[in-house]
């Protein structure tokens, strides 16, 4: 009985020891807070949506869960094409199957409405619609690389629905 009363008054002693010594030494918590304060930047990853601390000096961003460029913004749109006046030559359509590549080029001439999606043979198998360009365009324009390809495609009604992505990883899965 004895025993158990010395040991109970032990652990008082070193758990009021342990509390004391927390309260006057700065924890790892708070000197990494002051850290990241200083010299970091929190991102958090487009992609992966994971949270990052990067070094504000640091000439490259990159996502430590996935490697995404943090500069970067994300682009993983389906986007169903309005037709153009062009396309009313049926042989366009004909050739076109689907996850066949197809192109985006921006002209500097384009009044940004509208965004035209090219074949293989550099025509024009319809549009970006209007609706979707205020908020795709500034993501093409700030990306290195854009891919797109068919997604869906009805020949008979002429519906061509498209991927538009900047990750290379998910264009073909």
């Amino acid at each position: 009985m004895s025993y158990t009363l010395i040991l109970s008054f032990l652990i008082l002693i070193l758990f009021i020891l342990l509390i004391k010594k927390d309260d006057t030494v700065q924890t790892e918590t708070e000197i990494v807070k002051g850290i990241v304060n200083d010299n970091y930047n929190f991102y958090t990853c487009p992609r992966c949506e994971k949270n990052n601390y990067v070094r504000i000096n640091s000439l490259i961003k990159v996502c430590s869960s996935c490697g995404w460029n943090l500069d970067e913004p994300y682009i993983y749109d389906s986007v169903r094409l309005s037709k153009a006046e062009a396309v009313s030559d049926d042989r366009v359509l004909s050739d076109l199957k689907v996850n066949d590549q197809v192109y985006i080029w921006d002209d500097p001439r384009n009044d940004r409405t509208s965004l035209p999606i090219y074949n293989k043979e550099g025509q024009v198998i319809g549009l970006v619609p209007a609706e979707i360009m205020p908020d795709l365009f500034p993501k093409i324009s700030m990306s290195k690389r854009i891919l797109a390809k068919v997604k869906k495609l009805n020949k008979v009604s002429g519906e061509i629905e498209i991927l538009i992505t900047n990750d290379l990883q998910k264009m073909w899965s």
